[in-house]
């Protein structure tokens, strides 16, 4: 498959965290709790949406960037066994690094804004009201305002790296698991999903045994804020986190069964 997409391997004990939204008490619980219970060779992933709406963005991915480094370090481990999976807060970073070249600077803003955006925007020391005031003055007032937002990533360690890092889908090698973040379309193959990755599709809770090859879909975000459920073929972590709700994880056997949720 390609390059976005992550082969996990078999035989490994895989823990799956939901989307975490800026919330960085929670997120440090959660990592204390799989630190605690963690084994040489087991998985981590992030299910995407690590920034936007919280209030502690940069800390929050800090602490990421921090965990990672702490596990690594561990004899035997290496730095496959950490994946980001890319959610729709980076999808929209990332178009708002580019915002100059949109046809219509002003609406995408806007729209970012109303997705939660504004709150990362700040986090980087940049001013959402500014952004569309220049959104009004021409390519060039706002590719300045990008470029200090760019500047501004490249001051914090790894922010860069983890945005060039992050991945579309990971799977496990037998086809037992295939883990998003919001979902995907039954009726497409995994080379055709597109956005739909982190932009969800409602078509998700229809999914059908061995879909795509996979027999269960794992994802971390429900933008219909359902609640966490564990279904036969679907599982949605997403408890509400960043909207006053918790953050969740869970733990997957070397039989791919889920065997522990943990929350924070």
């Amino acid at each position: 498959m390609q390059k976005k997409f992550t082969n996990l391997g078999c035989g490994h004990r895989i823990w799956a965290i939901a989307s975490v939204h800026g919330e960085l008490e929670s997120l440090c619980s959660i990592h204390k709790k799989i630190a605690a219970d963690y084994q040489i060779g087991d998985r981590i992933i992030y299910l995407g949406n690590i920034l936007g709406i919280g209030s502690e963005i940069k800390a929050t991915l800090n602490e990421v960037l921090l965990f990672r480094r702490a596990l690594i370090a561990s004899p035997g481990a290496t730095c496959d066994d950490i994946i980001y999976l890319r959610g729709a807060q980076e999808e929209i970073w990332s178009k708002l690094l580019k915002l100059q070249f949109a046809p219509n600077p002003s609406r995408v803003l806007e729209w970012a804004i109303d997705q939660g955006a504004g709150a990362t925007i700040s986090a980087y020391g940049a001013d959402s009201k500014e952004g569309l005031r220049l959104a009004s003055k021409g390519t060039v007032a706002l590719s300045r305002w990008t470029a200090e937002l760019r500047k501004a990533i490249d001051r914090e360690d790894g922010h860069g790296e983890y945005m060039s890092a992050l991945k579309h889908v990971a799977y496990t090698e037998d086809n037992a698991l295939l883990f998003v973040n919001a979902g995907i379309d039954p009726r497409l193959t995994l080379e055709k999903q597109g956005d739909v990755f982190w932009w969800g599709h409602s078509a998700f809770n229809d999914k059908r045994e061995n879909h795509t090859g996979f027999s269960t879909l794992v994802r971390g975000y429900d933008f219909s804020h359902g609640g966490l459920s564990i279904d036969k073929h679907t599982i949605t972590l997403d408890d509400g986190c960043g909207f006053d709700g918790t953050l969740a994880a869970a733990l997957f056997d070397a039989d791919r069964e889920p065997i522990k949720i943990i929350k924070a």
